[in-house]
């Protein structure tokens, strides 16, 4: 900082796992520990966990410092890193500082800031196939002054004319904007070197040959993962290989551009696993100076904790050895502590630089998401020398996206052809995750972690939101309503429960993200991530106490500061929300977290490694005993479920829990669902507590009917109570006869004319010799977000009709004389054609039409006045 009178403006960021102390010439201005520290003699901006913002953008006068502290000349800025306990191992400091003037700073700004000068901009991107682009005269003549087609040009690859201004269209490998296109330029690009013989798995062995469909020129090769160049060894005559290989091939040719390389993998070894190829320049990876995967020259700043990323080749193969993908990519390291290990992590990015700026493939069998920005290749963090399935396993245990968790697959992986291990796939916890999982743009989402860090966009709304929940008594009703509006609750009960159940003491204080649709009425919800730490692998045993642990106002423990124990200490305050939270509590116990449930999903996670552990383990001698690791997690799942009961009984001081045993008279007559569970199979039990509430609904299968309840004295489908003690309930049900679901969808007026617009209604008809209950019944669209319930005690009359309008006063100003008609129901029918439904009670199907407006389907009621 040498010039005083040109600064406008001093930035920090400090983004830190443990904490620091800032000076400026020696003179202590800030610090900043997980216990929450303020800034010296309040010096400095108020600093929040994990992030500092010191003196950012303010006017020189307004410095939170004593500017006397700064010299005309040199200055030094400092920070000093700290861990927090001499345990810790997971300490990080990246400070960044620009200074920004009124002119140009005679010491140009670290070229790792990438300011670049203002250049004019398009509010579009050019397309990398093919595409015309026009230079016209000003809009309103449109008289195009010239053109060039850009036929899929590669990538760091520029088309102009040579000379500039006239002459041919050329190709230049060195793209100079703003300066003459310098040299002859190239004609066009080589063809790709094709393989006889696939990618793929081999036994024995394998001969094949490399070609072009244009012949002419060269074709080079390497069999190391590099990239091929004019000196890499030409290929004259088939190649023969018998073990594991990879083979980078590329064409060249005088007067034009080098081909793409094509790259295959040939396996000569089975795998009972998916299998992962990662093919790039060895140097990339292992080199003492550039290579991100070793510790380099510098061990306080080694290799594998710089942001660098490099160009890979991916191959995906599946089980059955067919290849999924094979794509160019980006090659990252990944995650924090865990890159000490010898094994690492890896993020692979896919942009538009490399290849397809997507991913197209259904990677995991059971996420529906095709299309990935990113995925991570993960080493299973803190458990790679355990389980190497931990947080999978765990995350994996909420089957029904209660708490939006990343999808897991276990590959064996290869980097240039040498064996590497298991490793998982996994989503990348980022912006495109979340905005693909909940069918939004990635450009609506405000995204934090930990204490309020902002990973995209800002922390306004929730800075305000915990404000409220701090200055506020969360008991009283109208406040708990104002909560309910800013977040979604049962989401963060359910990611509390994981955790609590758990018992992964790296949370709440830590592996925390959260977020939110960034509209007027996103709310925010909760993610779950990084549980390496859980089930007795850690931290604790069954045993651990954590809702003091979760709830401690005082901590001063940075796992758990007083920050992160604050939501759920507040909302812990209001009736309302304790009865949720102990209930769905009691829902998981019964069921997610039943040892049974718990010892299967194990066990389903152990066998999809089992066969290929030991040569992982014969890969890195990590692993001392891997089934005594498993051990450990079945213990745990035996005893957590039977001790959090007595835990939350003491907790919360309520009675013992109670037994609840569910029945019905017959089997396949229905569903029965009890609070958050649906239950299909009998006899079923589970434990609750006296104190709290149950809510139980009876669903009919189609042809049957619900009559009554045996032990809750109630004919109702639907019947709150509370237990006093041991009991048992039965579900009574009856069929019924073939006539009884004629409940028809009998006329449809989806499009009005102009001129006699009615706005869009059903007409429903009873063709039975006595009136139909339709109470409770639901008529839906083909969006099932789309609801409309009939009220209580609603008749269709015996051989009548029933009209359910989307707006009943406008359909009445038009058909007065109608006294049947009821409304309104808050969705359009599409014009379009679609599919409308009507249901009883929870899910059984009455009738149903899918319509169209073209032939076969009549076109007049689209718009022509006609009803359908």
């Amino acid at each position: 900082l040498d010039n005083l009178d040109e600064i406008n403006s001093i930035i920090t960021h400090i983004d830190y796992d443990d904490g620091f102390v800032a000076y400026i010439n020696g003179v202590e201005i800030a610090r900043k520990n997980m216990y929450g520290f303020p800034p010296v003699n309040n010096q400095g901006a108020s600093a929040g966990y994990h992030e500092a913002k010191l003196y950012r953008g303010l006017p020189l006068e307004e410095y939170p410092i004593d500017m006397s502290l700064l010299q005309t000349g040199a200055n030094i800025f400092a920070i000093q890193c700290h861990n927090y306990t001499s345990s810790s191992s997971d300490l990080s400091l990246i400070p960044f500082l620009s200074a920004n003037r009124n002119t140009l700073p005679q010491n140009p700004p670290n070229e790792l800031l990438e300011m670049t000068e203002s250049y004019l901009h398009t509010s579009f991107k050019l397309n990398s196939m093919d595409e015309t682009l026009y230079l016209c005269s000003p809009a309103g003549t449109f008289c195009v002054s010239d053109s060039i087609f850009c036929g899929g040009i590669a990538e760091d690859i520029s088309i102009g004319r040579t000379p500039d201004g006239a002459g041919e269209i050329r190709l230049f490998r060195k793209p100079t904007p703003g300066d003459i296109n310098r040299g002859a330029g190239f004609s066009g690009v080589a063809e790709k070197v094709r393989f006889s013989q696939p990618t793929g798995f081999y036994t024995g062995e394998v001969t094949f040959s490399l070609f072009t469909d244009n012949s002419s020129g060269e074709i080079h090769f390497t069999t190391n993962g590099d990239n091929p160049t004019i000196n890499s060894p030409v290929y004259c005559s088939p190649i023969t290989i018998s073990e594991t290989s990879v083979i980078r091939a590329r064409a060249f040719k005088e007067g034009i551009i080098p081909s793409k390389t094509t790259t295959q993998s040939f396996f000569f070894e089975s795998s009972t696993l998916p299998v992962v190829s990662l093919i790039t320049n060895p140097d990339y990876l292992f080199d003492e100076e550039i290579g991100m995967y070793v510790e380099g020259d510098d061990p306080l700043n080694p290799n594998f904790f710089q942001d660098w990323e490099r160009p890979v080749h991916v191959e995906f193969f599946e089980m059955n050895g067919e290849l999924g993908f094979n794509i160019n990519a980006g090659l990252k390291m990944h995650g924090n502590g865990a890159r000490r290990f010898p094994q690492k992590s890896l993020a692979i990015f896919f942009r538009a630089k490399y290849g397809p700026s997507k991913l197209e493939y259904k990677l995991f069998p059971d996420v529906e998401i095709t299309s990935f920005d990113s995925i991570i290749l993960r080493n299973s963090g803190q458990d790679w020398f355990k389980t190497m399935f931990l947080d999978a396993y765990i995350s994996g245990l909420y089957k029904n996206n209660e708490v939006l968790s990343q999808g897991y697959r276990p590959v064996n992986v290869y980097i240039n052809g040498a064996y590497w291990g298991i490793a998982n796939i996994r989503e990348k916890v980022n912006e495109s995750f979340i905005a693909a999982h909940n069918n939004i743009s990635k450009d609506e989402i405000e995204f934090l972690e930990k204490k309020y860090f902002p990973i995209e966009k800002n922390n306004t709304h929730y800075l305000k939101f915990i404000d409220f929940i701090a200055d506020n008594d969360i008991s009283l009703s109208e406040n708990y309503l104002y909560v309910q509006t800013q977040m979604d609750v049962t989401n963060f009960i359910n990611s509390c429960i994981i955790q609590i159940f758990a018992c992964d003491l790296g949370w709440p204080g830590k592996n925390i993200k959260y977020w939110r649709h960034a509209t007027d009425t996103g709310k925010w919800r909760w993610i779950r991530i990084d549980m390496d730490y859980g089930f007795g692998s850690a931290h604790s045993t069954y045993q651990h106490e954590t809702m003091p642990w979760i709830t401690d106002s005082e901590s001063t423990d940075p796992r758990n500061p007083p920050w992160s124990t604050l939501l759920l200490r507040k909302l812990l305050t209001n009736a309302t929300f304790e009865e949720e939270f102990v209930q769905l509590f009691c829902d998981h116990l019964n069921t997610t977290f039943s040892t049974e449930t718990l010892l299967e999903e194990l066990s389903e996670k152990r066998n999809q490694i089992v066969n290929e552990i030991d040569k992982h383990i014969l890969r890195w001698q990590a692993i001392d005993d891997w089934e005594a690791s498993i051990d450990v997690v079945e213990n745990f799942a035996i005893n957590r479920p039977d001790f959090l009961f007595g835990h939350f009984q003491d907790f919360m001081n309520y009675s013992n829990p109670v037994e609840l045993t569910i029945e019905a008279n017959m089997a396949e007559a229905g569903t029965i669902h009890l609070n958050s569970i649906e239950i299909s199979e009998f006899p079923w039990s589970g434990k609750y507590f006296t104190e709290n509430s149950l809510s139980v609904t009876a669903v009919p299968n189609y042809g049957y009917r619900f009559v009554g309840w045996q032990g809750l004295e109630s004919t109702l489908p639907t019947v709150d109570f509370t237990l006093n003690e041991n009991t048992s309930i039965t579900a009574l049900f009856e069929e019924l006869s073939s006539d009884s679901f004629d409940v028809l969808i009998n006329e449809i007026n989806y499009n009005s004319a102009e001129d006699f617009d009615t706005g869009d209604w059903i007409e429903l008809y009873n063709p039975k010799s006595s009136a139909v209950d339709i109470s409770g019944w639901e008529f839906r669209d083909e969006d099932d977000t789309h609801v409309f319930t009939f009220a209580q005690g609603q008749l269709i009359p015996a051989r009548g009709f029933l009209v359910l309008c989307q707006t009943e006063e406008q359909f009445r100003v038009l058909f007065s004389e109608v006294d049947c008609s009821i409304g309104n129901f808050d969705f359009g029918l599409s014009g379009k054609g679609e599919l409308l439904r009507l249901f009883y009670h929870k899910g059984v199907l009455i009738d149903s039409v899918e319509y169209d407006d073209e032939f076969p389907w009549a076109v007049e009621p689209d718009g022509m006045g006609a009803t359908l």
